[in-house]
């Protein structure tokens, strides 16, 4: 059952893909010329700016939607990759744990240890992936009642993205705001942002704190500057990763007496 809803959505991805790249050039037209009325309208209170549509125009729709889509391509690999990796290592979670521990039998807090990273990797991935499924559905279902095209694609973008700390969601706003301005104009550009944001803080300040608890958290500092070391260093799957690298890291600052002021520092309990 799930595989085939898991199947159903792709297939419905895959068909708004494939109409969206037949219309892009039909969006970017239309927002050419929303642009160029923008222009206008600023040029008769004397706010001249050559530059306007130079910057703004010449298929910006196309140029950010492509890039987008590009950028969802390799979150989705990257995704699979790590759900396939760990479903590999649930199925060999009892024979590992055996050898874990015949392995550290002289010290028994590693495996306490290892055990505890492995439980808040879960967890994080778990919590996080409600809170952006829910994000999503809403942001899916506020774009439908307004009648913008590809909600659906535009849901998945966001549920990925929101992996991204803080600016994953800014980042998946972008097409279907470009796209409500082309169809519709400027002000139903700003009823997507903000239904973008209702959305995003429902979700990230009553529902987040709700599931996550007062249990273990990165402090909002670290969550940041994670995720830039960790895609610095690793590219497109460093986003994915930043949060199970970074638990990893206070684990092993937690062992050793010297660093473990800085694990702490790191936590929010």
């Amino acid at each position: 059952g799930l595989l085939l809803v898991f199947g159903l959505l792709f297939s419905l991805i895959g068909l708004s893909v494939a109409q969206l790249s037949t219309n892009l050039g039909q969006y970017a037209g239309q927002l050419d010329d929303r642009l160029a009325q923008g222009e206008a309208w600023l040029q008769q209170y004397g706010l001249a700016m050559p530059q306007f549509q130079s910057v703004f125009s010449s298929g910006l729709l196309v140029r950010v939607t492509q890039t987008l889509l590009k950028g969802l391509a390799d979150f989705v690999s990257s995704f699979f990759l790590i759900v396939m990796i760990t479903l590999f290592l649930l199925a060999e979670g009892p024979a590992l744990m055996a050898r874990l521990k015949a392995s550290f039998a002289q010290h028994p807090d590693g495996v306490e240890k290892l055990t505890q990273f492995g439980h808040s990797v879960i967890r994080q991935f778990g919590l996080r992936g409600i809170v952006n499924g829910v994000t999503a559905i809403a942001v899916v279902i506020i774009l439908a009642l307004l009648g913008i095209d590809f909600p659906v694609l535009w849901g998945v973008l966001l549920f990925f993205l929101s992996y991204v700390p803080y600016i994953g969601i800014l980042i998946a706003a972008i097409p279907p705001v470009l796209l409500a301005l082309a169809e519709f104009g400027l002000p139903m550009a700003l009823v997507v942002i903000a239904g973008f944001t209702a959305a995003n803080i429902l979700a990230e300040n009553i529902l987040s704190p709700f599931l996550m608890g007062r249990g273990l958290s990165l402090s909002p500092t670290v969550v940041f500057l994670s995720f830039v070391v960790w895609v610095w260093l690793l590219g497109g799957p460093g986003a994915f990763l930043a949060m199970p690298l970074t638990f990893l890291l206070i684990l092993l600052l937690d062992s050793f007496s010297d660093s473990r002021w800085l694990a702490h520092l790191m936590l929010i309990r």
